[in-house]
C-alpha cells in the first residue's frame, strides 16, 4: 500500500489498447497493396511506394490500420479479383523520340 501513489493509470482506454498492438513496417506494392501474415490488404492509394507503420491487435489483422501524421488509415483484406480491375493513374511515360534523340546512330 505504501507504494500505491506511484502506480501510473492509462491515459484512456484507447491509449491502452494501441499499447498493445503489433507494430510491422511494410512497403506498399504499386497495386496499393500490403502483406501482413501471409494475407494481402488494400491500403489507401496515397501511399503507393513508400514505407508505412501497420498497426494490429495480435491474432487480429481484421483490426490493421496504417499510423501516419497520428491518422489511422484503416486496411481491408485484399479482393484480388476486384484488385485486377481497379484503375490505377499511369505512370509517366517519356518520349525520347519527341525530345530530339530519335536520330541518333
Amino acid at each position: 500500500m505504501a507504494t500505491n501513489g506511484r502506480i501510473r493509470r492509462p491515459q484512456s482506454r484507447e491509449w491502452l489498447d494501441e499499447a498493445f498492438h503489433n507494430r510491422v513496417v511494410r512497403n506498399v506494392n504499386r497495386d496499393a497493396t500490403v502483406h501482413l501474415l501471409n494475407e494481402c490488404y488494400d491500403a489507401p492509394m496515397q501511399f503507393i511506394g513508400q514505407k508505412v507503420e501497420v498497426r494490429f491487435l495480435p491474432g487480429d489483422t481484421g483490426s490493421a490500420y496504417i499510423l501516419y501524421g497520428g491518422q489511422h488509415y484503416p486496411l481491408r483484406l485484399t479482393d484480388r479479383v476486384a484488385n485486377g480491375r481497379t484503375k490505377r493513374q499511369a505512370a509517366l511515360s517519356i518520349d525520347y523520340a519527341k525530345e530530339g534523340r530519335g536520330d541518333v546512330h
